[in-house]
C-alpha cells in the first residue's frame, strides 16, 4: 500500500472510530473514571488570605490503561477542563458533569475553599495561575496521578452560578484557556453583589473583548438566584458568533447540581424550585457540555493528527462526525419542550447585543 493511501486509510479509520465514540453524549463514554485529591496553599501574592489560601485541589481521570487499549483519537496527553464551583457550594455536587467528562477522555479540576472561606471574585480568579503551575509540574512528575496525562495546549473552563462567571473572567484573562462553557452563569448584580474592583463584571469582560465564542447554559425560571439584569441573557448579549444557548425548562438555578438531601433543601429554599426535577435538569445539562468541549478540544485535535500523518496531501474531515447524533438529540429535546437551543449565527445581531450588554452591565455596576 502507498504511503497516501495508508495516510488515508488512518485518517478515515481515526474520524469513523472517534465519530463511533462520541457518538451518544447522553450516555457514558469508553473509559471508566477515577479521582485523587491533594492539598495546595496558594501564594498571599493571589491577595487570599488566611484560610482563602488553602485549598482541596480534585482531579479527575479517565483510568489509565495499557496504550493500545486507549481509543484512536482519545490517547494521552488528555485534554483538561476546570471546573469551578457555585457561592459556598462543593466539588462533589457537580460528580455528575467531570465523570461524563472523564468518560471520554478529559482530565477535570476542581477545587473547594475550606467551609466557610469566602474569597472576592478578584482574588480567586488569580488562583488560576498558580493551578496552572501546579498542574504542569504534575504532569512531568514521575508517578503523579496525572503523570504524562495533561495536554497544556487543550485547557477550558466550565462551572456553576458565580464559578461560571469566575470561568469567564479565565476565559478573557488567561490566553492558556481554549474555551468556555458556563451553567447558569450569574454576574454582579444590583443588591448582593455590585461591581467594584473585588467584583468585576464579566459581562463587561467578555463584551470588551474579541468576540468569544462560548456555551452557555440557562434555567427557564428566573429568581433571586440568578436575577434580570444579570444572568444567563446578559452573557448571551456578550459573546460572539458560533456560541450556543440551551435554556433548561421549568427549572432553576440550584437544580443543576447534585447536592445531599439537606443541602439541595436549602439551595432550593433560596432558590426556588422548578417542575422539572433536579435529575432531568442534570442528564438536559451535561450532553451539551461534553458536545461543546468535543468541537472546541477534540475536533481541532483530530484534524492535526490527520494533517500530521498526511504530511501535506489534503483530506477533508467532516465536522458533523463529531456532532451529527448530539444535534439529532437536542432535536429531540426540543420537541419534547425539555430545552430549547440556539446557535448566535448573525454578526449583526452579535455586534448588537455586545453594545447591549455592555450597557445593561453598566445600569447594573451604577444601581
Amino acid at each position: 500500500m502507498s504511503k497516501v493511501l495508508w495516510c488515508l486509510s488512518l485518517a478515515l479509520l481515526l474520524t469513523a472510530r472517534l465519530s463511533r465514540a462520541t457518538n451518544d453524549y447522553t450516555k457514558y463514554g469508553p473509559y471508566n473514571s477515577e479521582s485523587s485529591k491533594d492539598w495546595m496553599k496558594m501564594d498571599p501574592a493571589t491577595g487570599c488570605k488566611a484560610r482563602q489560601c488553602h485549598v482541596t485541589v480534585t482531579v479527575t481521570r479517565p483510568r489509565v490503561l495499557a496504550d493500545e487499549d486507549y481509543e484512536p483519537g482519545r490517547r494521552p496527553p488528555f485534554p483538561t477542563v476546570f471546573f469551578l464551583n457555585g457561592f459556598q457550594m462543593f466539588s462533589t455536587y457537580y460528580k455528575d458533569y467531570v465523570e461524563l467528562l472523564a468518560s471520554w477522555g478529559y482530565v477535570t479540576v476542581q477545587y473547594d475553599l475550606p467551609t466557610m472561606a469566602v474569597a472576592s471574585d478578584s482574588v480567586e480568579a488569580r488562583y488560576l495561575g498558580p493551578l496552572l503551575d501546579w498542574l504542569e509540574d504534575q504532569h512531568s512528575t514521575m508517578g503523579s496521578f496525572v503523570n504524562g496525562l495533561i495536554d497544556m495546549d487543550r485547557l477550558a473552563v466550565s462551572g456553576h452560578s458565580r464559578g461560571a462567571k469566575l470561568a469567564a473572567l479565565h476565559l478573557t484573562q488567561n490566553p492558556e484557556i481554549k474555551t468556555a462553557y458556563l451553567i447558569d452563569p450569574v454576574d454582579c448584580d444590583k443588591k448582593y453583589r455590585k461591581e467594584s474592583p473585588e467584583n468585576p463584571s464579566a459581562v463587561k469582560a467578555l463584551a470588551a473583548g474579541p468576540p468569544r465564542h462560548v456555551g452557555i447554559v440557562g434555567s427557564g425560571d428566573v429568581g433571586s438566584c440568578n436575577p434580570v439584569g444579570s444572568n444567563y441573557n446578559n452573557f448571551w448579549g456578550a459573546v460572539g458568533n458560533g456560541s450556543w444557548l440551551t435554556v433548561v425548562s421549568k427549572c432553576t438555578h440550584s437544580q443543576f447540581i447534585n447536592a445531599p438531601p439537606l443541602a439541595a433543601a436549602m439551595f432550593n429554599m433560596l432558590c426556588g424550585t422548578g417542575k422539572t426535577s433536579t435529575q432531568d435538569v442534570i442528564r438536559s445539562t451535561r450532553p451539551g457540555l461534553v458536545a461543546w468541549m468535543e468541537g472546541t478540544l477534540y475536533q481541532s485535535h483530530l484534524h492535526a493528527l490527520v494533517r500530521e500523518h498526511l504530511s501535506g496531501q489534503q483530506v477533508v474531515v467532516q465536522a458533523g462526525s463529531f456532532l451529527d447524533a448530539f444535534f439529532q438529540w437536542v432535536y429531540r429535546m426540543e420537541a419534547e419542550d425539555i430545552f430549547t437551543f440556539n446557535v448566535k449565527t448573525s454578526a449583526s445581531s452579535v455586534a448588537a447585543e455586545r453594545s447591549q450588554a455592555v450597557q445593561q452591565a453598566a445600569v447594573v455596576a451604577t444601581t
